[in-house]
C-alpha cells in the first residue's frame, strides 16, 4: 500500500491496516461504502455499516420489497462487494435483515438460493 510507503505505517496500524477505518475516522461525514475497500474493516460489530451494505444492495438490485430478499443469491451479492460474513452466512444474513426491516419474519433457511439468476449489477 502506498500510504505506508509514505510513513503513513503506524497511522494506519492504529486503524487495523484498513483504510476503509482510517478514511471513515477522518472524515464521518462522508458516506463511505467501507465494504467496497480492498481491505474493509469487519463489520460485524457496526450494524449502521452492515445496514448501509444492505441499503446498497437494495438500491442495486432494485429490491422494491423486502421480501425480494429471498431471490438474492449469493452471486449477485459477492458483485457488489457486499462484507463476506453476509454473503456466506445465511444466518447473519437473516439477523441484518431483522435489524433493518424489523417488521418481518425472516427464514433464513430460503435466503440465498443457489439457483438465483445471473447477478444483476
Amino acid at each position: 500500500m502506498e500510504l505506508k510507503a509514505l510513513g503513513g505505517r503506524g497511522l494506519l496500524k492504529r486503524y487495523g491496516d484498513s483504510l476503509a477505518a482510517l478514511l471513515t475516522a477522518l472524515y464521518p461525514h462522508h458516506p463511505w461504502q467501507p465494504w467496497r475497500f480492498a481491505k474493509p474493516p469487519s463489520l460485524a460489530l457496526d450494524s449502521a455499516a452492515v445496514d448501509a451494505a444492505l441499503e446498497h444492495a437494495e438500491q442495486e438490485l432494485r429490491l422494491s420489497e423486502p421480501k425480494e430478499w429471498y431471490r438474492v443469491s449469493a452471486a449477485q451479492l459477492r458483485a457488489l462487494r457486499l462484507p463476506r460474513s453476509l454473503v456466506t452466512s445465511r444466518t447473519r444474513l437473516a439477523a441484518a435483515l431483522a435489524r433493518r426491516h424489523p417488521h418481518e419474519h425472516w427464514s433464513d433457511r430460503y435466503l440465498l438460493p443457489s439457483h438465483s439468476p445471473t447477478p444483476t449489477v
